[in-house]
């Protein structure tokens, strides 16, 4: 047995001195190779210190983007974290590439005319930045040269360098007008849509009505003027319709000028005379906030919201037209949750809205004032709400359908809002309420309300 064991030990011995031999080869190739890594690394001259400054750009034009990404894909270069995108993110990132929200981002080197990085993203997925200008030159140069073409910047691209961005920082204009709301920009920390990092903006709004009340435009009897901040945490996120927060506050002014007195089913759709009157002054506070984009998938996310209006003073002087007896809406709280984007189109929202409801009557000089002539009343109405909408290059549309219903005095809303814009810029918003249950609707109420607007955006 020793001799068959010994004779066995001679036969492996070549085998086992070879094996030690080949890992100790490897090993060497393995910290050649790192050594090379570090060498090939550090052949450039270090230019961290000018990274701000480097020449940097977004390619926007759609088609070069496909075949830039196209061409990497075919080279290995889309890699996330070091490794190949797994199946859920290679599916993303070309969900992404076929719906227009694929995005390059460009630096050029500091001290000669080369790519540093080419570094992809869209609103749902990034890529390690391919860093090395060598490859990409290989890469993108068959079957035809677009490498040079990239250099030449001779598309469709927003220019995101320090040097260019500061200078123009302040000279943006952001203006929408609107029958029921105004809104102008003041101030931004950062003009370039689409390039990396944040944005705040800071402008002035002006607002009529309260939609979710069933009241639009000039029904609420006042007008809110006030400063809205808006915070992007990420610029990369090109879904126009998301902020990562929004803070808007102002005060509620009484509409003064008085109400003809006229049938009061009016007979213009558009312009009816107001019932309810506002008595007095206040203040409006409204907030939103998304936990987080791509949540619960990918290009999605659940905005919260709340909004209050809160009367502050109570006016002492009416128009002598005023109707003697009238109902005021003074406070009102709504929170509500929307779900923005399921399956690439559909919006879903619920919520709840409060507000108080004051009988008031007139007495007559010289000791005109206010006193109410029945119960301060408080309505609940929890709202469901659905719709379709789409943020397209030249076209952009949403239409929802919602229902808000009166627990107090038990009666409905239903209510369809449409509205489409060219280029974000010229379009049309068209809203119509229309009561359910009118023999429940309460006098102060009409049964059906018709907003048609204008919608102008001056942006340059």
């Amino acid at each position: 047995m020793k001799r068959a064991a010994a004779f066995l030990m001679i036969l492996l011995a070549p085998c086992i001195l070879r094996a030690q031999s080949l890992d100790a080869e490897l090993a060497s190739a393995a910290g050649l190779a790192d050594s090379l890594r570090i060498i090939y690394a550090h052949l450039e001259y270090p230019s961290e210190a000018f990274d701000d400054l480097k020449e940097t750009w977004i390619i926007t034009d759609p088609l070069f983007i496909r075949d830039i990404v196209n061409r990497l894909g075919a080279g290995g270069g889309i890699l996330r974290n070091g490794a190949p995108l797994q199946g859920s993110e290679m599916k993303t990132l070309l969900k992404e590439l076929y719906d227009g929200r694929m995005r390059i981002l460009v630096r050029r080197r500091a001290f000669d005319d080369e790519l540093e990085s080419l570094e992809l993203f869209g609103s749902s997925v990034t890529t390690d930045p391919v860093s090395d200008w060598v490859y990409l030159s290989e890469v993108l140069a068959e079957p035809a040269d677009i490498y040079r073409e990239v250099k030449s910047k001779r598309y469709s691209h927003i220019e995101v360098t320090r040097a260019e961005t500061e200078s123009a920082r302040f000279l943006g204009c952001d203006i929408l007008l609107h029958a029921s709301r105004a809104e102008m920009l003041l101030w931004t920390n950062h003009p370039a849509a689409g390039a990396p990092g944040s944005e705040y903006r800071l402008s002035l709004i002006g607002l009529m009505g309260n939609e979710e009340l069933n009241l639009p435009f000039w029904y609420t009897s006042s007008i809110v003027a006030g400063l809205r901040l808006d915070y992007r945490d990420d610029l990369r996120i090109l879904d126009r319709t998301y902020e990562k927060f929004t803070l808007f506050a102002g005060p509620v002014i009484p509409v003064n000028f008085s109400v003809p007195l006229a049938d009061p089913a009016g007979s213009n759709p558009l312009i009816r005379p107001r019932i309810l009157q506002s008595s007095g002054g206040g203040v409006y506070l409204k907030g939103t906030w998304v936990p987080r984009y791509g949540w619960p998938d990918a290009g999605q996310f659940i905005q919260l919201g709340l909004e209050t209006s809160l009367s502050l003073s109570e006016k002492e002087r009416y128009a002598s037209d005023i109707p003697p007896t009238f109902y005021s809406i003074r406070n009102s709280l709504t929170a509500s949750a929307f779900w923005k984007h399921v399956e690439g189109i559909f919006d879903l929202g619920l919520g709840a809205s409060w507000h108080d409801l004051v009988h008031y009557r007139q007495i007559t000089p010289p000791d005109r004032h206010l006193t109410t002539v029945e119960p301060t009343e408080s309505h609940y109405l929890p709202f469901i709400q659905a719709g379709i909408s789409g943020d397209g290059p030249l076209v952009q549309f949403s239409v929802s359908t919602r229902l808000n219903c009166d627990l107090t005095d038990r009666f409905a809303f239903f209510v369809v809002k449409s509205m489409i814009t060219l280029n974000s810029a010229f379009g049309i918003d068209i809203q119509y309420y229309k009561a359910l249950n009118t023999d429940r609707l309460p006098p102060w109420h009409y049964d059906s309300y018709l907003l048609v607007s204008p919608l102008i955006r001056i942006n340059y």
